[in-house]
């Protein structure tokens, strides 16, 4: 199906389709993306055309679907991203002029991406060229598909996507579930698994990566001090980019003091009741700072005579 090779050099910079300059755009970063199409090609020699093909930076390598009815490719960019414009490459041969295909943008995956805002319908493809697409109004988001109706097979050799990176979600449930005299442990639900955090406090920044599995973060903050609130701030990351960020205050506990048995012998001038001594023991408890909470009995009372 694919017969031409590719000799090219790239000079210069990217244009719209209308020849205008782009700025203040970047190449969005593919290589933790996912990618799908409606089905795949495979030659005589059982090489596959997969969809990943068209995004591995070889623009000798191409995605192609079966040919059948109205064929698809797609990108799941794992988060919501501002797009700028979509450029695609095709070589010269056979099928590889994809006038007639839309581009859409948008957060749903119904109906693989069909079902989300058109950014473009390609007319007047040029092979052997980048054709760049920019969508007539800002649109944002997860999922970029290349819908081709008809009875040809959809033919990609290489997709770039330009824009600019949204700050992520902030994570949800963030709450202290557990501390002691010195640590406190935190925890949050996880946003997805690309997206790290860091934890704030004290003037520190601690970096953690996104954990495996579905559950929640579990993150155990130590060597702090006894009886002391804390402010802890969490911010989302990805890319660099911080979420707005959520924080909570959380405090250790008040490390205890015990007197187990206390003799205590007084020598007084006058004779006290027993409420009486107990204000006396209460005031010696405060100046040794200790805690005022006591019980006593008294044992013996003597009066001397001298």
């Amino acid at each position: 199906m694919l017969w031409s090779l590719l000799f090219i050099s790239l000079i210069g910079s990217a244009q719209n389709d209308d020849g205008t300059a782009l700025c203040n755009t970047q190449l969005l970063p593919l290589n933790r993306t996912k990618t799908s199409q409606k089905s795949n090609y495979t030659d005589k020699n059982q090489l596959i055309y997969s969809s990943e093909r068209a995004t591995d930076g070889n623009m000798t390598t191409c995605a192609i679907t079966g040919t059948e009815s109205d064929p698809w490719w797609r990108i799941d960019l794992l988060r919501v991203y501002n797009i700028s414009y979509i450029t695609i490459y095709n070589t010269v041969a056979y099928n590889t002029d994809i006038s007639g295909a839309q581009i859409h943008i948008g957060s749903s995956s119904e109906n693989n991406g069909i079902t989300n805002s058109i950014c473009k319908e390609i007319t007047n493809f040029k092979q052997n060229e980048w054709n760049n697409f920019t969508c007539i109004t800002t649109m944002s988001g997860r999922y970029i598909t290349v819908f081709y109706p008809g009875n040809k097979p959809l033919i990609l050799c290489e997709v770039m996507i330009y824009g600019t990176i949204t700050a992520p979600s902030s994570a949800r449930n963030f709450k202290s579930t557990a501390q002691n005299e010195t640590s406190i442990t935190l925890q949050w639900n996880k946003v997805n698994d690309y997206i790290s955090f860091i934890l704030q406090f004290n003037g520190r920044e601690i970096d953690i990566a996104a954990p495996d599995g579905d559950g929640p973060v579990t993150y155990t903050v130590s060597s702090l001090t006894a009886g002391t609130t804390y402010t802890f701030a969490l911010f989302s990351v990805f890319e660099n980019v911080r979420s707005s960020g959520v924080s909570i205050t959380a405090v250790t506990a008040k490390r205890p003091n015990y007197v187990l048995v206390m003799n205590v012998e007084f020598e007084l001038l006058t004779q006290l009741s027993d409420s009486d001594l107990q204000s006396v023991l209460e005031e010696v408890f405060r100046q040794y700072g200790l805690s005022p909470q006591l019980s006593f009995k008294v044992l013996r009372r003597e009066i001397r005579k001298d």
